[in-house]
């Protein structure tokens, strides 16, 4: 390396091993010539305003097909408030970005609307980004990257600053063997990027499917909705965002089939309760699906008034379970409020229909699903 102080005096440096970890525009990946792999294009935009006297103690998601807003509070007063798109509609929102911007919050987080229009913006500025997704090679002779320098993915699921501390751990690890002699410092680090490599695939491939926006297949609602009231496995399914578990091991058929199988006892009692019939369970009736050829109905999306409400039809829920999948994920269906001697099918609305009227809480009533032979 070459350069010059402040006095001008041009001055170089060397040094037995380079880390890049200047992020995703490396220019030490870029001088190694750092080779890609396994890179996806951008799945996602994202706008996001500062409101300033805002006060939000806690991050709230509210996902829709294709979009979604998301709000936490940061420095001072101010909150922030941002907008996913999937990565077609985004750049059709760019033309006109803060209308976009204002409707999709309106249409998605009504609550959160309202406040910003009493509240005020803490700039003028309205903030974008997206970004592409990558693997690079993490080292060569003489260099090495951690990070966004060797690995890039959406920010959806926030594990960029998470991935490059365990890189910087890892990395710094494997540098200390290395010169200390205690081992081959070139197959410490190969090491390093292997097992770093092996952790960070499987969240790498989720953060990119999240990403996409898309409402889950049949078989992922019907996990969704096993996990309700089941805090035990909520907390681990929120762990795959946090990376505090597995995605191999949740996702693995045994342990899926255990969270199917909880589900289905759990719902039985309380459908015996509700005069509801185990085989109404949403379960139940997905896993009845995939068995005998069924499909289950997307019914199009309903909007729940007030009279409904106060008829006992639909149940608002009081308050939002701080990490509860239902209201951290796309996970949310809309339930009905049934008791024994009522008639009509319980929860007969897709995810779509479901999370564009209410946010459900972990306790929300049994829910039912209506099926149809194809």
């Amino acid at each position: 390396m070459t350069g010059h102080n402040a006095q001008g005096t041009r001055f170089s440096e060397s040094a037995p091993l380079v880390i890049g970890a200047d992020g995703p525009s490396s220019r030490v990946a870029s001088s190694a010539r750092a080779e890609e792999y396994n890179a996806k294009p951008a799945l996602q935009g994202t706008a996001w305003i500062y409101w300033e006297g805002f006060l939000l103690d806690h991050f709230e998601l509210h996902v829709r097909d294709f979009e979604a807003i998301f709000a936490f509070p940061t420095s001072g007063s101010c909150t922030l408030i941002g907008a996913y798109w999937s990565i077609d509609r985004f750049r059709e929102a760019r033309a006109q970005i803060e209308p976009s911007y204002l409707e999709v919050l309106r249409r998605a987080a009504p609550d959160l609307a309202d406040r910003a229009a009493s509240t005020k913006r803490a700039d003028d500025r309205i903030y974008l980004g997206s970004t592409r997704n990558f693997f690079r090679k993490a080292h060569g002779p003489g260099w090495a990257l951690l990070g966004d320098a060797h690995y890039k993915k959406d920010p959806c699921t926030a594990q960029g600053i998470t991935d490059a501390f365990c890189d910087a751990e890892a990395l710094a690890d494997a540098i200390d063997k290395g010169l200390s002699g205690k081992c081959d410092l070139a197959a410490v680090i190969a090491e390093y990027e292997r097992s770093r490599v092996a952790w960070a695939l499987p969240f790498y491939e989720l953060t990119c499917q999240l990403a996409t926006l898309a409402p889950p297949p049949p078989e992922m609602l019907a996990l969704y909705v096993a996990l309700q009231g089941n805090q035990q496995d909520i907390d681990r399914f929120i762990g795959l965002i946090t990376e505090a578990t597995s995605r191999t091991d949740f996702f693995a058929p045994d342990n899926v089939q255990r969270i199917l199988r909880r589900s289905q006892v759990s719902n039985s009692g309380r459908g015996a309760q509700l005069g509801i019939g185990p085989c109404e369970s949403a379960v139940d009736s997905l896993l009845i699906c995939r068995a005998s050829r069924c499909v289950v109905r997307k019914p199009s999306p309903q909007v729940v008034d007030d009279a409904q409400v106060s008829k006992g039809a639909y149940r608002r829920p009081e308050r939002c379970y701080r990490g509860s999948a239902a209201c951290c994920t796309p996970a949310s269906l809309l339930c009905t409020s049934r008791t024994s001697g009522s008639s009509g099918s319980a929860c007969s609305q897709s995810l779509s229909a479901a999370v564009s009227s209410l946010r459900i809480v972990a306790e929300s009533p049994l829910c039912s699903a209506r099926t149809a032979a194809t």
